[in-house]
């Protein structure tokens, strides 16, 4: 089994099932592991319980413009607004 500490080298090697994988690229680390629990404040769960993004005030940092987006309101369903746009037969997307 491989012990990982914080930002010691694993770049690039599998770790056995259950175990965290850590890769270093140019621009920075990403790790692999399995989530395990979640937790959430109550005053971010929606009536059914469920944790409500919208209620969160989320941000995210846009690498391109250097800039910080303030995540917003659901605008679509996912799995089933873009059935609109599939070619029946094949099932793929048609381009105009």
């Amino acid at each position: 089994m491989y012990g990982i500490d914080k930002w010691r080298s694993t770049s690039g090697r599998l770790l056995p099932t259950g175990q965290q994988k850590i890769d270093e690229t140019e621009t920075g680390y990403y790790l692999v592991a399995e989530i395990v629990n979640i937790l959430c404040d109550e005053k971010y769960l929606a009536e059914d319980g469920k944790p409500d993004v919208e209620k969160m005030k989320l941000i995210t940092f846009d690498p391109v413009h250097h800039t910080y987006i303030q995540l917003g309101k659901t605008v679509g369903n996912a799995f089933s607004d873009g059935k609109q746009f599939l070619d029946k037969p094949s099932g793929k997307a048609e381009r105009k």
